[in-house]
């Protein structure tokens, strides 16, 4: 019914339905609610400090939390977890498709992906921020079979 995919070199997270229906066009409310969805989930979890599925982050080494003065992970500037970059985001909607992307300029963007993959040359590990959860693939599913049952 659809597809969930993330680009990291973008960090794009695109939904694309596989149903052909006149019936469901995300370009009716539904992309930027499952987009909105999207970006408050991956906040709120990122904010917990954990990936998007709640699993816990690796917790930072004692020498980052010596620099730091702190325990709590992928805090320095704040930057990286401000709303806005999250819960605006860039969106592009069709009617089968929505992208999100995280809003911010290149040097911002590719920390943000070493922060998600993982920086070996660093000794960091990698702290997923950018996924579908499985919580929100099931909501989505469930939005998309209203339509489809009528």
């Amino acid at each position: 019914m659809a597809r969930y995919t993330f680009e990291p070199t973008t960090l794009s997270l695109t939904l694309e339905l596989d149903v052909e229906d006149p019936r469901i066009d995300l370009r009716l409310g539904l992309g930027d609610a499952v987009l909105d969805a999207l970006a408050e989930s991956l906040l709120g979890t990122a904010l917990q400090q954990c990936d998007p599925e709640g699993r816990p982050w690796a917790p930072n080494r004692p020498a980052t939390v010596r620099q730091k003065h702190s325990t709590r992970v992928g805090v320095r500037s704040g930057q990286m977890l401000s709303r806005w970059r999250w819960l605006p985001g860039q969106r592009r909607i069709t009617d089968r498709s929505a992208t999100w992307t995280y809003t911010a300029d290149r040097a911002s963007r590719d920390k943000a992906r070493r922060f998600h993959l993982g920086n070996p040359a660093r000794g960091q590990p990698p702290r997923p921020l950018f996924a579908w959860p499985s919580a929100l693939r099931a909501a989505v599913r469930a939005l998309l079979a209203g339509p489809l049952r009528s």
